[in-house]
């Protein structure tokens, strides 16, 4: 059977048998790799480092080597080195005989659609309006039926439509309208545009979608189910086919594929012997991408991982040849540049620990200072000591003389061998000064005892956490519901959320109480809005500052006031000592953090106020209040503190001009007296944050600069005249 195309000339039936092979990665037998070497059937002598390789089977999990440091044993753990699922070349196969040759030039579209779906095939089909163009096609030989919808939907592809089944109909579409009118989960070998949903089971979705992404055509991968990890793609029959089975190359167990070794070291560091060896295996290194070395500290051993299995003993020979002793056990000097804390404590608390434990040594054994339990060693650790202390004596057999780095400049070694008492087991001498000048560490050991000091000095040169303290100090007016206090009036309002009140004695005036509260923070702060809104609150500060873990932050908001402490007279002079005295509001905060995200918080807050003049001594009095407490919440959550309750009482008299003055009729008959009192509380309300990492740094800083972005668009003018903010602060905590 010849089809033709009405521009095309007349062409003889014929038949000719298609031989249809399904040429997929025929390849010749490839060539034996070499024996790998854990193969071998004894050990493998290696030339010029004195370290001999053990053989172990393929196959096996892991084989203990020698080496062992510390009960720490190296171990090989050999990986299959497959990363790819490949394709088995298959026999050539032939197809059954077709009869069907297509011929058509610079036909319309809807006419090839019309003579291949309805007429060839006796499909039911739909062709969208807009769906227009003319197309050429050809077949060399004849085709069978089976072809005839793969053949139709290529030649559509090629110009910008797609075929899509629904419901038993072939609708033809542009490929822009293809993906909304397509169905789902579109299975192996079928024909049309649809989509498929393609699980993972092995690699993470995302990495996936990248690999595939340059092969895929447009709009190709429509969804990334990073939770179920899987794929949602689009595209036609033979796209999904070509896919999917990209898919089903890469989707291995790369964990299974991977050779992980554990390498023991006994002299040297891990680190320093990964710097030592990744400096041979570099960038420009060939093999520098297909070995990575992990220092593991904890264990003193290097963790190889490599894709290929032969590359595990080699590496494991390079790590030994390079953990060899320096020279012998004798002392060193070494330096130890801190990082993060400071140089004269870490060398105070090193000074401590080995005083600690030569105390406990002599107090347990009952012996002396001089007489060591069989096989232990003295100890001696030498540090600075602080300024304005006196050197320390402790009792261990010696007088405990502490060095500095400038005494050990000028004299040599003095320093160190001055002689000190401090003595711990297992340990030789050790000295230990502070350069306070370069903020390091001066070490006199032997290199075993320095790798245990150098150990305890890494633990403990950590970097220190930071709290973000976002405090609010508010004056608020006490009247009407507010008449018995801020304590009260909360009592009955907070319901929700997580409220916890502790309530105690204030250590100078008055009550005092403190709230804790997170899901209910926000109806503190707009009570506080509606209280301003009615002229009842007064933002006194709304400061926010960063400290250090377990350092102290000050806030004061307030004036000095001038007290006279001295008046001396002499030869008609007077002289006057003036001395200035805080007032207003102090805050001290001591935060602590733990693991758990737990702040505790050393809290004094002072509110000192200037009364009337003394009658007596012509000086002002102080009116002070205080409070001293130790609380704790989560990183995040609002304490509240209030309780310091100022009462000012005044007495106001007017009246008719002259005549209420008079003694006894006056005040009576032509005045008035009122006497007022006005009572208002002090509210804090503090933030705390910890801060553990740049990203939480980052976040606050964000959060601070967004603050700053709606201040900048607030514009003054907009209020009505002659009305101005409750609350000047933007968005106080």
């Amino acid at each position: 059977m010849t089809i033709m195309g009405n521009a095309g000339k007349r062409v003889k039936p014929f038949i000719v048998l298609l031989g249809c092979g399904v040429l997929a990665a025929c390849s010749a037998t490839p060539q034996q790799p070499p024996r790998p070497w854990w193969e071998g059937a004894g050990s493998t002598g290696v030339t010029g480092g004195g370290v001999e390789t053990a053989p172990f089977e393929t196959g096996v999990a892991s084989v203990a080597l020698g080496g062992d440091t510390q009960g720490v044993s190296s171990a090989l753990y050999p990986g299959t080195g497959e990363f790819v699922r490949l394709r088995q070349p298959s026999a050539e196969v032939t197809t059954e005989q077709g009869d069907i040759t297509l011929n058509f030039e610079m036909a319309d579209v809807r006419e090839v659609v019309n003579t291949i779906l309805g007429e060839l095939l006796g499909l039911n089909y739909l062709v969208a309006p807009d769906v227009s163009g003319q197309v050429t096609l050809q077949t060399s030989r004849p085709v069978t039926a089976d072809a005839l919808l793969r053949i139709l939907e290529d030649v559509l592809t090629a110009s910008g439509l797609a075929l899509v089944e629904r419901d038993g109909v072939y609708q033809v579409v542009t490929a822009a309208n293809a993906a909304g009118v397509s169905r789902g989960n579109l299975q192996w070998g079928g024909a049309g545009f649809g989509t498929r949903v393609v699980p993972l089971e092995y690699v993470s979705a995302a990495e996936m979608a990248d690999l595939l992404e340059p092969f895929a055509p447009e709009q190709g991968i429509l969804r990334v189910d990073p939770g179920r990890n899987l794929l949602v793609l689009s595209g036609s029959a033979r796209d999904l086919d070509q896919l999917q089975e990209m898919v089903e190359t890469f989707d291995v167990d790369w964990l299974d594929g991977m050779s992980v070794g554990l390498v023991a070291l006994e002299h040297a560091r891990a680190d320093v012997v990964v710097d030592e060896l990744g400096a041979m295996l570099g960038e420009a290194s060939p093999i520098g991408d297909l070995i990575r070395l992990i220092p593991l500290q904890r264990l003193n051993a290097v963790l190889v991982v490599t894709p290929q299995r032969r590359y595990l003993g080699e590496m494991r020979n390079w790590l030994n040849r390079l953990d060899q002793p320096l020279g012998g056990e004798g002392r060193r000097l070494y330096v130890y540049r801190v990082e993060n804390g400071n140089a004269v404590d870490l060398a105070e608390i090193m000074r401590e620990l080995f005083a600690a434990a030569g105390n406990g040594q002599q107090a347990g054994n009952g012996r002396s200072a001089a007489e060591l339990a069989p096989g232990l060693r003295q100890t001696r650790i030498y540090s600075p000591p602080r300024e304005g202390d006196d050197p320390p004596q402790v009792d261990l057999g010696g007088p405990l003389v502490s060095g500095t780095a400038t005494s050990a400049a000028d004299n040599g070694m003095s320093a160190f061998d001055n002689g000190t008492a401090a003595r711990s087991g297992g340990m030789g001498d050790i000295g230990v000064i502070a350069d306070e000048a370069n903020n390091a560490l001066v070490i006199l050991a032997t290199p075993s005892d320095y790798s245990t000091v150098e150990d305890a000095l890494r633990q403990l040169d950590i970097r220190p956490l930071q709290v973000l303290v976002e405090a609010t100090i508010v004056d608020v007016t006490l009247s009407d519901e507010l008449a018995y206090g801020i304590q009260w009036f909360l009592r009955d309002r907070i319901n929700g959320g997580r409220a916890v009140a502790q309530f105690g004695q204030a250590l100078s005036f008055g009550s005092s109480f403190s709230l804790t509260l997170s899901n209910s923070a926000g109806e503190v702060r707009a009570l506080l809005r509606a209280l301003a809104d009615e002229g009842k609150v007064e933002v006194l500060s709304s400061p926010s500052l960063m400290v250090l873990d377990n350092h102290t932050a000050s806030i004061q908001v307030g004036d000095q006031q001038p007290v006279t402490t001295s008046i001396i007279t002499e030869g008609g002079l007077i002289a006057e000592s003036v001395q200035f005295r805080d007032t207003g509001v102090i805050l001290d905060v001591t935060p602590r953090v733990n693991s758990g995200g737990l702040i505790t918080m050393d809290i004094r807050q002072e509110v000192t106020d200037v009364g009337e003049t003394d009658a007596a001594t012509g000086q002002r009095a102080f009116l002070q209040r205080n409070i001293e407490s130790k609380v704790a919440v989560q990183s995040g959550d609002t304490l509240v503190l209030g309780g310091l309750i100022r009462e000012n009482r005044a007495q106001t008299r007017s009246g008719v001009p002259g005549l209420y003055r008079l003694p006894v009729i006056g005040p009576a008959l032509f005045g008035q007296t009122v006497n007022a009192a006005n009572r208002s509380e002090l509210l804090v309300l503090i933030t705390p944050r910890a801060i553990r990492s740049r990203e939480d740094a980052g976040r606050v800083t964000e959060e601070f600069r967004s603050k700053l972005g709606r201040l900048r668009d607030w514009d003054p003018r907009a209020l009505p005249r002659g009305s101005e903010p409750a609350i000047r602060e933007v968005d106080a905590p």
